[in-house]
Parts: C-alpha cells; sequence; structure tokens
C-alpha cells in the first residue's frame, strides 16, 4: 500500500505546485516508485512534468468515472502522474454527492481498477480553491481514529456513526 498525501494551503501561491514536482521527482529519483495526481485546474503540475493535459485522459474523466485512474496514468521522465487542466473546476457542480472529498481515494484504492498498490508514494497537489476537502477528510479520520481508541479501550462498546460531510 502506498503512502498518500495531498499537499494543500488554502492560500494560492506557497509553492504547492513546486512542492509536489520536486517532491515526486526527488522520490523516483532515490528509486521509489511515484504516482503524482494533478488535482489543480490550472494544470501547472502537469505542465512541469511535460504531461498531455489537453488530448489524453486527466482527473476530471477519473472523478466522473469515465476512465479509470489506471488508464489516465502518463509516464513521464520525472515520474507518473495524472494530469489535470481546466475542464477540472466544473467537477465541483458535477459530483453532488456527500462525501466527494474520498472519491479520489476510493477511485485510487478500488480493488479491479485502483493503482495504489502499484506505487510507494502518492503526492496530491490540490488546488486552493480544494484545500477544504483535505482539511475536511483529515479531520474525519482524526476523529474515527480517536473514536476507535476509545472503543477498544472500553469494555462496553457503543454503536456510535460518525460521517463527515463538507
Amino acid at each position: 500500500m502506498s503512502a498518500i498525501f495531498a499537499l494543500a494551503n488554502q492560500k494560492g501561491g506557497v509553492a504547492k505546485t513546486t512542492t509536489t514536482g520536486i517532491l515526486a521527482a526527488g522520490l523516483h529519483k532515490q528509486g521509489f516508485s511515484v504516482l503524482t495526481i494533478d488535482c489543480d485546474p490550472q494544470g501547472n503540475l502537469s505542465m512541469s512534468m511535460a504531461a498531455d493535459n489537453q488530448s489524453g485522459a486527466t482527473m476530471y474523466e477519473v472523478m466522473k468515472g469515465t476512465v479509470t485512474a489506471r488508464e489516465a496514468i502518463q509516464h513521464t521522465a520525472a515520474c507518473d502522474i495524472i494530469p489535470a487542466n481546466t475542464i477540472l473546476a466544473g467537477i465541483e457542480q458535477e459530483l453532488h454527492s456527500v462525501g466527494k472529498e474520498m472519491t479520489l481515494r476510493e477511485k485510487l484504492r478500488d480493488e479491479e481498477s485502483g493503482v495504489a498498490d502499484d506505487y510507494d508514494y502518492i503526492p496530491v497537489s490540490y488546488t486552493h480553491l480544494r484545500a477544504h476537502e483535505t482539511d475536511s477528510y483529515l479531520v474525519c479520520r482524526l476523529l474515527l481514529e480517536k473514536k476507535k481508541k476509545k472503543q477498544t479501550s472500553k469494555k462496553k462498546k457503543t454503536n456510535i456513526k460518525l460521517t463527515c460531510a463538507t
């Protein structure tokens, strides 16, 4: 199982994309298998990795479910990447379900078409406009882990359902 991590900040211009690209290239150079994911509609990470983000499959198609994550991967000299372009900006309006911030995680870990087991590291570059999704996800994970620890430490377990939505 790979280490999947998001580089996100709610402020623009703080080197999220640059950090993701340098980190991915450095890990790849050290011999690790790395898949970068560009979740920024500006597509700057895709362009810096020399990926084709105009005629090939992108994160938009992956999130919509028209292609699998595996089908969208492009192999570049720096590392593998799932690119993004401006069309990704419209995905918010198209995905109406509660828990849409979990969609990417589900796509990467799908048993049949997921790629999480194929890579050592998967850094994800987010736009500052979607950074709230990573915050919500991290808060949910921390709350769920805290709840599990409490349940295992108690003799009598309670049935509490915790759900998070943005």
